[in-house]
């Protein structure tokens, strides 16, 4: 399909079908058409569709255009095609960098634009979403002298009430650009933490950082951050955890000045170096946050990653890529001795696998030697700091070959220990092999784990016509 000839609401009868039907690439493909091609007149529709349907990547790309845009978001005819409650949940975003008053001027026209199709409370209802305690009084004179406002004794009640309440500002939203490298930072080294200022107060959802000291070094640290450096929140909580190399953060969304990282197992925290701080748009919906722990939906078990193994054996010369094989998804092509990690059964050996940093796990994948029908028996085990293990799958009375699907309890995860327990070689094959053989390793698991749920169909006009 050419879908620059198309016209928008084909393309989004076309995701809407490919939703539906479970067509995977061609969602993506058309999500992904989208997601690059949102502008002013569209976004609204995109928005709509995106958050009924539950497509993801859509609705982050959708409303972190809306919220940079939203005054001519707002004023464009597109934006008829929002419900009230879609507008309220716009508005109650902390994001949009932009004086309240316009805000509310907007919002008044919108409601003049729509009124013929919204509900009774609806106007209250979204003039309740301003943040009147942001305006000045001579913007708050405005507001009550707006033809909206001026006779509607409920919205005059809610605005006296909102003054009287704490609300977020709406602060500082530049999606994707690193505030760690703006010429005005400042870094420094205060009361035995490291410290970073930004140049203004701003929105932050990523903080990557780099551990200078190389394996086998791990450190543990927490980070911190405040607005004025009187009140300080922890975001991050790794004080128990074996970490190492590129630490790569999702919190939840925060306004914030200060960042300061503090370590709990070194006696320097020299080694903390801030390589990115922003609020990250461009993965954000690959990754959830569980108890200020990152839950990720892509494969963390990558070079690119910072993930090493550091037990196992392989054949050839000792390098970093033939080290890590086991990482590498070009796994068809594995031999007799090439292209897999291994440890001796009868030595007390295993194959360990560090992660950079503590990540939400409950699912892995992985693919065992086989070019002459053998089978294996195994065990998995993890750990956090690589003294106290927990299993979290045992075959070791179970016979496995090719690919496992390791489904478990979800739990935080920095070491994986594969230890082979047998291995039973076909009857037809004299040789006996005292190995346990590992071509390929990922985590979490990248194939579906969960049966699709649809939502019912709606067509384009009922989800945008709200008359």
């Amino acid at each position: 399909m050419n879908l620059s000839v198309l016209e928008g609401n084909v393309i989004l009868e076309l995701l809407i079908l490919s939703n539906m039907w479970c067509l995977t690439n061609l969602q993506f493909s058309l999500s992904e058409y989208l997601c690059n091609n949102i502008n002013i007149h569209n976004v609204s529709s995109l928005f709509v569709v995106a958050l009924y349907y539950q497509l993801k990547e859509l609705e982050v790309a959708s409303i972190n255009f809306i919220v940079i845009h939203i005054l001519d978001v707002l004023k464009s005819i597109d934006s008829s095609s929002l419900s009230a409650e879609e507008l309220q949940l716009i508005l109650n975003s902390d994001l949009a960098f932009v004086n309240e008053l316009d805000i509310f001027r907007e919002v008044c026209q919108w409601i003049k634009n729509n009124q013929d199709h919204l509900h009774p409370d609806d106007k209250t209802n979204i003039l309740s979403a301003i943040r009147y305690q942001l305006m000045n009084n001579d913007e708050l004179s405005e507001v009550r002298r707006s033809e909206l406002v001026f006779s509607d004794t409920i919205i005059l009640d809610v605005i006296k009430k909102s003054l009287t309440q704490k609300f977020n500002d709406r602060g500082r939203f530049e999606p994707n650009v690193n505030f760690a490298r703006e010429n005005s930072i400042e870094l420094s080294q205060i009361d035995g933490c490291t410290m970073i200022a930004l140049k203004h107060p701003s929105n932050i959802n990523y903080i990557e950082m780099k551990l200078t000291l190389l394996w086998p070094f791990t450190h543990s640290y927490y980070i911190e951050v405040s607005v004025d450096m009187n009140v300080w929140l922890r975001v991050v909580d790794h004080s128990s955890y074996d970490c190492r190399s590129i630490q790569r953060l999702w919190i939840n969304p925060i306004y914030v000045r200060y960042i300061r990282v503090v370590g709990t197992s070194n006696t320097s925290n020299k080694p903390f170096e801030f390589l990115k701080v922003m609020y990250n748009t461009d993965n954000m919906h690959l990754v959830e946050i569980k108890n200020r722990f990152v839950a990720p939906k892509y494969n963390v078990a990558l070079l690119s990653m910072n993930a090493l193994v550091i037990k196992g054996s392989f054949f050839g010369e000792r390098t970093v890529e033939t080290n890590n094989c086991i990482f590498n998804d070009d796994y068809k092509n594995y031999g007799e001795d090439l292209g897999y990690t291994f440890h001796f059964l009868d030595l007390g050996e295993c194959i360990e696998i560090q992660l950079a940093q503590p990540y939400v796990l409950s699912s892995m994948r992985m693919l065992l030697w086989d070019r002459d029908g053998r089978t294996y028996n195994y065990t998995v085990q993890v750990s956090v700091n690589h003294k106290d293990w927990d299993m979290v799958k045992d075959k070791s009375n179970k016979s496995a070959q090719l690919w496992q699907l390791l489904l478990f309890e979800q739990r935080p995860v920095v070491y994986i220990r594969i230890t082979g327990v047998r291995v039973k070689m076909p009857l037809s094959i004299r040789k006996q092999d005292k190995t346990f053989n590992l071509v390929y390793f990922e985590a979490p698991a990248q194939v579906s784990l969960d049966p699709k749920v649809t939502k019912p169909w709606k067509s384009i006009s009922q989800l945008l016509n709200r008359k």
